[in-house]
């Protein structure tokens, strides 16, 4: 989600951030990460049912300088390192070049994988299947089956904001068959249980950031 800078450096908004989970946390353990190029913060200490879980929060640069993308990654202890690494490929080939109306001088981000700069061209095209096969060649782990959904779920919103009803139907179920498919490749245990908590969140982020009524009714 977006986070408002209003001033807030990295330090101030990731204690905010700290601040809240320990209200919603029994007996949370924290700890901070910095490599330079991503600050974020770790809870540990987190269950599920019988299953321990671990939460990092990761910041990212937003569509503007006085916005910060806020990540939340949640995994199982042994998986929480390979699940940010997943979230850094995402925050990686993320930009905001699907909002409509951007501000002049505002520049966009830039140092994008060419691969993904590519897959959003074919897609933008229409050419769909072309734009799969980029990121399919490019990313040789099942991760490519979630970059294809996130690819999908920025078709649909961009589809419809310009009223194409159809075009961002279909693009919803597609990033939902993708999403959907990523989870299916992982075993069972602690790493499908982390991997199902994701499916599930990208699930419900499609349905409340980006589903209009039209899509709803339709799927």
């Amino acid at each position: 989600n977006l986070l408002p800078r209003e001033g807030r450096s990295d330090t101030d908004l990731l204690d905010a951030i700290e601040e809240e989970a320990r209200g919603s946390y029994p007996s949370p353990q924290f700890f901070r990460l910095d490599d330079g190029a991503r600050r974020g913060l770790g809870i540990r200490g987190l269950v599920d049912g019988r299953q321990s879980l671990e939460q990092v929060h990761l910041l990212a640069p937003g569509r503007y300088e006085d916005v910060v993308l806020r990540a939340r990654v949640t995994a199982t202890p042994e998986r929480r390192a390979a699940a940010c690494a997943l979230a850094e490929c995402l925050l990686g080939s993320m930009d905001f070049e699907c909002f409509p109306h951007r501000e002049p001088g505002r520049a966009v981000p830039s140092g994008k994988p060419a691969w993904w700069r590519e897959a959003r061209r074919l897609e933008a095209a229409g050419k769909l299947k072309e734009a799969e096969a980029t990121i399919m060649r490019a990313v040789d782990t099942p991760t490519y089956a979630s970059c294809i959904a996130e690819l999908y779920a920025e078709r649909m919103v961009r589809l419809r904001r310009a009223g194409d009803s159809a075009g961002a139907t279909s693009a919803y179920k597609e990033a939902d068959a993708w999403n959907t498919f990523f989870a299916s490749q992982v075993s069972a245990g602690g790493e499908g249980v982390a991997v199902s908590h994701q499916r599930d969140r990208f699930r419900d982020r499609l349905r409340r950031d980006y589903a209009s009524d039209f899509v709803r009714v339709a799927i």
